[in-house]
């Protein structure tokens, strides 16, 4: 017979199994039949040979069957599906298992969590490794990046569906802050912090690098500025006072100090000053949003071999993880540059009473030296 490699052989038809293959039974060389492998590998004790829909599998204590559909998906209860899973290491679909020991992957990997929702594992962007988080239906996803680094990690959301967010928060051992400078605010007007507390005041930029060249005030702006310090200027909140969302204080609610901004923006144009040429008087405004819930279909219980409950049933639901907001709008100041505006134009009105009384004390000197 002429040598020829096995894969110069012609490809075989279906299988009957009378196909004649070689074989090693002890010490001896044989010939056996594909369906003799096959009776053989069966040939297990205390079960008889699978039906023709039906294929094998162990089951971590025995040997059993299960029937085979057209379609090709296998009936198991939830229990044996269990079991198999476990004797493969294999984590199922649904249900609470434990995964124990580390798991490794070679290369990025992503969960998709639902229709609306995907996280992806691996390397989000540059030299940093993380999780990327998807929200919303595919080619229309918001992105948000966890990305975690030698010095810090970083926080960011894309600004625009699909995109990759450009502007993270950075939260190291010793700070946090954002990777673009005077970009990024915190807190919105519809949306504000109660309180910041800190050991210092805040720093804000002053470098005359930056800056046209300062100028003196103009008449307008003293006469302003003046009229500005002495407006009524001691209030209270009105949702301390009766109690919006919280005790109603009442006339023990603390005592606040400073002018509202719209007597200001009139104390301004009464001098003919436009108020918003000046970054001291602020003005926002917000559109409504409605309530965002989050909500799940109900789930039958999912029970095992022996009726024992593998995954209680889950009601249908839902929460909120979001309250509605209505449309709105809010005066405010930016309080340090308003008070600098105030001193300037006292300090201009001192500078004036000083001048004046100066002249007068020469002109007394003046006569008392005439005398």
């Amino acid at each position: 017979m002429v040598d020829v490699k096995i894969s110069a052989l012609p490809g075989a038809d279906a299988l009957t199994g009378n196909e004649l293959l070689a074989g090693l039974q002890g010490t001896k060389n044989v010939k056996v039949l594909v369906s003799a492998i096959r009776a053989g590998l069966l040939n297990v004790e205390g079960m008889d040979p699978p039906a023709n829909d039906q294929s094998i599998y162990y089951t971590g204590t025995a040997w059993d069957t299960y029937i085979v559909t057209p379609v090709g998906r296998t009936f198991l209860a939830a229990s044996t599906q269990a079991a198999q899973r476990a004797a493969i290491q294999a984590v199922g679909l649904a249900g609470d298992e434990t995964v124990d020991g580390y798991k490794t992957w070679n290369s990025q990997h992503t969960w998709n969590l639902s229709a609306t929702g995907q996280i992806t594992y691996g390397q989000p962007g540059g030299s940093s490794t993380g999780i990327t988080l998807f929200y919303g239906a595919m080619n229309a996803r918001r992105r948000t990046d966890i990305r975690a680094r030698d010095v810090d990690v970083l926080i960011g959301c894309a600004s625009t569906n699909e995109a990759q967010p450009t502007q993270f928060l950075s939260i190291a051992h010793s700070n946090v802050k954002p990777n673009v400078t005077n970009v990024v605010s915190l807190g919105l007007p519809s949306n504000l912090w109660t309180q910041l507390f800190a050991g210092n005041t805040t720093i804000s930029s002053s470098d005359a690098r930056l800056k046209t060249e300062p100028r003196q005030l103009r008449e307008a702006e003293f006469k302003a500025g003046s009229a500005i310090s002495r407006l009524p200027a001691v209030w209270r909140w009105l949702s301390r006072v009766n109690g919006d969302g919280c005790e109603p204080e009442g006339k023990e609610a603390r005592k606040h100090i400073g002018p509202t901004v719209q007597a200001v923006m009139a104390v301004m144009e009464a001098n003919g000053l436009d108020p918003f040429s000046y970054s001291f008087i602020c003005y926002d405004e917000w559109e409504a949003e409605p309530e965002q819930w989050h909500e799940w279909p109900a789930k039958d219980a999912v029970l095992g071999d022996n009726d024992e409950v593998l995954e209680p049933a889950v009601e249908a639901g839902r929460e909120l993880v979001q309250p509605a907001r209505e449309a709105g709008n809010q005066y405010s100041f930016r309080k340090e540059e308003m008070l600098c505006f105030m001193v300037s134009a006292l300090a201009a009105e001192n500078d004036a009473l000083v001048a004046k009384v100066d002249a007068l004390d020469t002109r007394l000197a003046a006569i008392e030296f005439g005398k």
